[in-house]
């Protein structure tokens, strides 16, 4: 018997089998390039999720203004706004975006609502601190309780918004008023046909910021409303949740949605 041994093609196969291997700079050029294409396509990326987010608020302010022209159906005017109420000492009512709950699929909020109590009274301190998910913007990140209600113990005490309703064009701090200029505010009772501008012309709803960090009532809120200053200030849905059109004030609107068509 007769043995062979082939060196030149065991040779061959070792100078193959390490040119299929990657050389340590090679490794290096690959990392650098996903590197540099991940750089460029995450801000792409980020842009359409905002762009997605955005969407979303806009969609949820046209669902909210859809439920007033639903309750205006119901009730031959549009909600009226918060306001304070002599059988309550003088005390706060629920404001417009509580009232048209079960026309945003919140019946079941609506029905833990005493509304023969001010909103910010302990009988409805449990109810006030539901997130309602088409009263908040996305864009603003995850909602947080805020503070709003001195005779609620804490200050994590109520759910916010981002929407609230045009009440005044004038320069009152909170757009607090039962004078309003708006189709919504305290007390108001508007129908379809008083608004004489036409439903086309006039604002409904506006869209502000979330949790103002410069905003000066924390520092003259006192230690029972914001104590030392930490607390976070928005609009709420169950009382407060009203806006200016007036330059410059706290309240004053970024985004506006004129009067939906009616759905047919």
């Amino acid at each position: 018997m007769r043995w062979t041994m082939h060196r030149g093609n065991h040779k061959s196969e070792i100078r193959n089998h390490k040119s299929a291997a990657f050389t340590l700079v090679e490794l290096l050029v690959v990392i650098t390039i996903i590197g540099i294409l991940i750089a460029l396509l995450l801000p792409a990326v980020q842009a359409a999720r905002e762009a997605a987010r955005r969407v979303q608020c806009t969609n949820n302010m046209k669902q909210t203004a859809l439920a007033v022209h639903l309750y205006h159906e119901a009730h031959d005017s549009f909600p009226t706004g918060s306001a304070s109420d002599p059988r309550f000492g003088g005390y706060w009512t629920f404001e417009w975006s509580a009232l048209i709950l079960p026309f945003v699929e919140q019946g079941n909020v609506a029905g833990q609502i005493d509304y023969n109590s001010p909103y910010d009274w302990v009988e409805n301190q449990a109810v006030i601190k539901n997130f309602i998910g088409t009263y908040w913007c996305p864009s603003s990140g995850p909602a947080k309780l805020s503070t709003c209600c001195y005779r609620i113990p804490g200050i994590e005490d109520v759910a916010p918004t981002r929407y609230g309703a045009i009440y005044t064009h004038g320069q009152v701090d909170y757009a607090y008023t039962t004078n309003g200029s708006g189709c919504i505010y305290g007390n108001s009772g508007i129908k379809m046909r008083d608004v004489t501008d036409g439903t086309s012309q006039t604002l409904l709803l506006g869209e502000r910021d979330a949790y103002p960090d410069d905003d000066p009532w924390k520092a003259s809120a006192g230690p029972l409303y914001c104590p030392g200053g930490v607390c976070e200030l928005s609009i709420a849905w169950a009382g407060g949740a009203r806006l200016s059109t007036y330059p410059k004030l706290r309240c004053c609107v970024r985004f506006g949605v004129g009067f939906l068509e009616k759905a047919t």
